[in-house]
């Protein structure tokens, strides 16, 4: 199973054996590399220190010792294993088979919801304790004596002085499930930190490199920051005035009123010696409440006109590439020469013709190709060429200029060509574009031009094209649908996507990971696949690749209430036709067969794949091969 967490540098501290093998066998069955660290064996100190050089971005543990790698640190964010209530009422039922006077000790953290607990299952012999601190666990245990208590439900460290007491300890234990969500919220905390981390840099960039002066005030009118302008404008260094009020350094009436004002104002004139400046004030507010003021000296419309060109240029249009190698599952043999052959294409910028059957993931290919390539940085543009009609095909690739047609934008419009400058721009199914296009989209190859409808000014670009289909391309040719001069100038690199049936080995792994996405998304436990239920999906054809397999996957989870997928839902898949066939095809071609073949047929290939019950493009490849 592909998971994003084996992207993430995470550390679980243990707070005992049972969670550590959980891990491991996580570890194992979801190829995840989380550093496991049990509580007891190692200092803290030590684990904490180890953290640091190891650059471990979360650290994941429980209740106490959760709390305590909190207090001895604060780099790292701690997140918690999470402690149901089922997890509660467990432990006390088993503690009920023992004695009917019951003591429940543990941090709120722990135990939380306990007290309804109590009154559902009618504890009314039992005693809760609410530890306060990390030491004060030896305490409550001898004041539970005092009232007869027989046995102790509470964590780890509860447990362990239970027995120095001479006292039934019962642990509260957390399931694999809470692990496993413990590791999805890390990686959303982890994403977030990050994001947040970007946003904080984006916006010192902004503020240190614009033209005005910015400076920020907290609720008491102290002065938090202030940017280089704003230094060079008053004539003052922040390390000098920072935390100061702003009133003491900067007199003038005006800013006595600032930390009481509740609305903005714009464009206020004010005189500070013989320094002129236009004051913007805006106020910071959290529920209606003032915290703070953001002052701004010159033109504010500035900050404003560049964040919202950044927001325009590069998120409102969506052209970006989310996908790179490591979004690619499998371990296949012809997966992983494949993903190799992709990441030295990335590495020139020719055009990139992909060839390969509908669902095989040709787009995310093409956006790790992008995502791995010297552009990286600039726009990925894609289109599907059988998705719109000529005129509109051409009018999108191209742009227009105002008046050019009909129904046109008055400004008129950039094309994609455009957008894609300095960036990659994917043609996807190239073989559905009409062939009075095709000799346009030559003379870009050729040129580095285009010219927009309408128009006769000539515009450079230098974008990366990269070309998929599923067809034949040859045989296109040889059709008539395709320009012969456009094949050899698209295939420059050619890389074959295989279907999922050449590489039936990768078939558990993508189960798996799209079992977890699904899973989590419709709110479910996670999924298990059991052998006999792959061994249908091994056997099956998949002519519609990994889409058809993600396909029948969320249809299972979403119509089924269980958590295992067995052969009982994939029994419609043995009526469907040709399940095995075009993959035994594939397996017992030789050398031998494969020329006696095109020998019989002539050279044809299209007959010869159709006599061989194969595809063309995998006759071609197996010929090149």
């Amino acid at each position: 199973m592909g998971s994003s967490f084996e992207k993430k540098n995470l550390l679980l501290v243990a707070p005992y054996s049972e969670i550590s093998e959980h891990a491991a066998r996580l570890n194992d069955e979801l190829g995840l590399a989380v550093l496991i660290k049990e509580n007891g064996k190692h200092k803290l100190e030590d684990i904490i220190h180890e953290a640091k050089e190891r650059r471990i971005e979360a650290i994941i543990s429980r209740g106490g010792v959760a709390l305590k790698l909190k207090e001895l640190q604060d780099d790292i964010p701690v997140v918690e294993i999470p402690v149901t209530g089922f997890d509660i009422i467990e432990a006390i039922y088993e503690a009920r088979k023992i004695s009917k006077k019951i003591a429940i000790i543990g941090f709120s953290n722990i135990i939380q919801g306990i007290n309804r607990i109590e009154r559902i299952m009618g504890l009314y012999n039992s005693k809760v304790y609410i530890r306060k601190d990390l030491n004060d666990c030896e305490k409550l245990i001898a004041e539970s004596m005092k009232n007869d208590i027989r046995v102790i439900v509470g964590d780890t460290r509860v447990v362990n002085l239970a027995k120095k007491y001479m006292v039934h300890g019962i642990l509260i234990k957390s399931r694999e499930e809470a692990l496993l969500s413990a590791y999805e919220e890390a990686e959303r905390l982890i994403n977030a930190i990050k994001q947040e981390r970007i946003r904080t840099g984006k916006m010192e960039a902004i503020l240190n490199n614009i033209d005005s002066g910015i400076i920020a005030l907290d609720d008491e009118g102290k002065i938090s920051s202030i940017n280089p302008q704003a230094e060079n404008i008053l004539g003052v260094r922040s390390s000098e005035i920072v935390e100061k009020k702003f009133t003491t350094i900067f007199e003038h009436p005006y800013f006595y009123e600032i930390a009481e004002k509740s609305v903005s104002e714009l464009g206020v004139i004010v005189s500070l010696g013989k320094i002129q400046i236009v004051v913007n004030t805006i106020p910071i507010k959290i529920k209606d409440k003032v915290v703070g003021t953001v002052i701004t000296l010159q033109e504010v419309g500035y900050v404003q006109e560049v964040e919202q060109k950044i927001r325009n240029e590069f998120f409102l249009k969506g052209h970006i590439a989310k996908n790179t190698f490591s979004d690619i599952i499998g371990k296949s043999q012809v997966i992983t020469q494949t993903v190799n052959q992709a990441k030295n294409y990335a590495k020139v910028n020719s055009v990139i013709l992909i060839n390969g059957e509908t669902g095989v993931g040709k787009e995310i290919f093409a956006q790790s190709i992008h995502n791995a390539s010297c552009r990286a940085n600039g726009p990925f543009v894609a289109i599907n060429c059988a998705a719109l009609p000529s005129t509109l095909l051409e009018s999108e690739l191209f742009g227009y200029v105002r008046g050019a047609f009909t129904d046109a934008r008055k400004e008129g419009k950039a094309g994609l060509f455009e957008l894609a400058h300095q960036g990659t721009i994917l043609l996807d199914e190239i073989t559905e574009m009409p062939i009075e296009l095709q000799a346009r989209l030559l003379r870009v190859l050729q040129e580095k031009q285009i010219i927009r409808l309408g128009d006769d000014k000539i515009i450079n670009i230098d974008c990366r094209i990269i070309a998929t289909t599923n067809r034949d391309l040859e045989e296109a040719v040889e059709n008539g649908k395709f320009r012969e001069d456009l094949y050899y100038r698209i295939n420059i690199l050619n890389l074959y996507i295989p279907p999922l049936r050449e590489r039936t080995e990768d078939i558990e792994l993508l189960v798996k990971y799209i079992l977890k996405k699904f899973s989590k998304l419709y709110h479910k436990p996670v999924w298990n696949l059991d052998k006999d239920a792959l061994k249908i999906l091994n056997e099956y054809c998949w002519p519609g690749n990994i889409r058809e397999l993600s396909a029948i996957i969320e249809r299972i989870i979403v119509t089924e209430n269980k958590n295992v997928i067995t052969r009982v839902e994939l029994d419609f898949l043995k009526n469907k036709k040709n399940s095995s066939k075009k993959s035994g095809n594939i397996k017992l071609l030789t050398d031998q067969i494969i020329q006696e073949t095109l020998s019989q047929c002539g050279g044809n290939k299209s007959i010869a794949a159709k006599k061989l019950g194969i595809d063309r493009s995998t006759l071609w490849r197996k010929i090149k091969e």
